[in-house]
């Protein structure tokens, strides 16, 4: 399947799925944060261009894991 965009002016974050939404946020400062989160665990590709070009690392794995699950009672 084609891969989800978060597009900024010159920063674009990627992943090689749509189950994992990903994001990125100027910091204003010339830095980013990127951010990701989905429901389904699985090994993915991380893609990080800026100006179209792969930053350092970029791609990278992205290994999401179950979170673990914590049930608590309404009295």
């Amino acid at each position: 399947s084609p891969p989800s965009l978060a597009p900024l002016a010159r920063l674009q974050v990627s992943i090689n799925t749509k189950l994992i939404e990903v994001a990125a946020a100027d910091q204003g400062d010339g830095s980013y944060v990127v951010s990701w989160k989905g429901d389904a665990a699985g090994r993915y590709m991380l893609s990080i261009t800026l100006h179209g070009a792969h930053v350092i690392g970029s791609p990278t794995p992205l290994h999401m894991h179950a979170a673990d699950l914590e049930i608590t009672r309404a009295t």
